[in-house]
């Protein structure tokens, strides 16, 4: 995903000066309209802040249920898993299994 952000941005930066260069002081230059341009940057910027954020690690928050006889643990995704002895961590389970985003957990609050 790096390499295609990487080409993404070279594309913008190559539509940017080519259309610095020919629409200077024209609107259409050679059949092609400004306008085009400044739609394929607008589409091409939006596709690489969608790239970025998809780079992005993900985590995912699990807290352990409170009632008394629930020993399930629930993630901010909307996972809901059981774990009959200790805890995800004590468990080996690094990863929520739904989303895939790193596993923290939450510690309980005292008042809960």
């Amino acid at each position: 995903m790096e390499k295609a952000l990487e080409t993404i941005d070279n594309a913008i930066e190559i539509l940017n000066q080519t259309r610095s260069m020919f629409f200077a002081d024209h609107t259409v230059y050679g059949g092609f309209k400004k306008s085009d341009f400044n739609k394929a940057i607008n589409g091409l910027t939006i596709i690489s802040a969608e790239l970025e954020e998809a780079m992005k690690p993900k985590t995912c928050e699990w807290k352990q249920c409170t009632s008394e006889y629930d020993t399930s643990w629930e993630g901010t995704c909307g996972a809901k898993w059981t774990i009959e002895h200790g805890t995800p961590k004590e468990n080996v389970v690094n990863f929520c299994p739904q989303c895939g985003g790193k596993l923290v957990e939450i510690e309980p609050k005292d008042n809960e």
